[in-house]
């Protein structure tokens, strides 16, 4: 095992280690990186819509009464969890709302749509409404 004096991290063999693996994330993982950083710290909690109390009553009506008994502090803990996932989850949602390529949805569009149906959008819209009503 080589040590490193400087910084006192101890670093395996070069025969373990593949040249360049100690270089730093590669740019995928610095991609990887920067996309949770926003959803972790670019969007303010305070600007999203915290979670409805009913939906996690409606949630906790699921659980039968006796598993409830007596674990208040776990259902709880649980409670809070929820809250975060729905925090993280929107704020995800966010991102990659904000994030996404409007290319993306017409080229998805375009392949979902019949031949037909690309004939109509050129069809005048008093006609494409007869024809859509057959």
């Amino acid at each position: 095992v080589v040590s490193t004096q400087s910084t006192g991290m101890t670093l395996p063999p070069d025969d373990i280690v593949s040249p360049g693996e100690l270089d730093g994330p590669s740019s995928q993982e610095k991609d990887i990186l920067r996309y949770y950083y926003y959803i972790q710290n670019g969007i303010d909690t305070e600007h999203v819509a915290p979670m409805e109390d009913i939906w996690l009553d409606n949630v906790l009506s699921l659980v039968p009464n006796k598993l409830k008994d007596g674990l208040a502090d776990y259902i709880e803990l649980l409670s809070d969890e929820m809250r975060e996932d729905y925090l993280l989850s929107v704020k995800k949602a966010i991102v990659d709302f904000v994030l996404r390529d409007p290319r993306e949805k017409e080229d998805a569009e375009d392949k979902n749509i019949t031949p037909i149906m690309k004939e109509l959008r050129v069809v005048p819209k008093t006609l494409g409404k007869i024809i859509h009503s057959c």
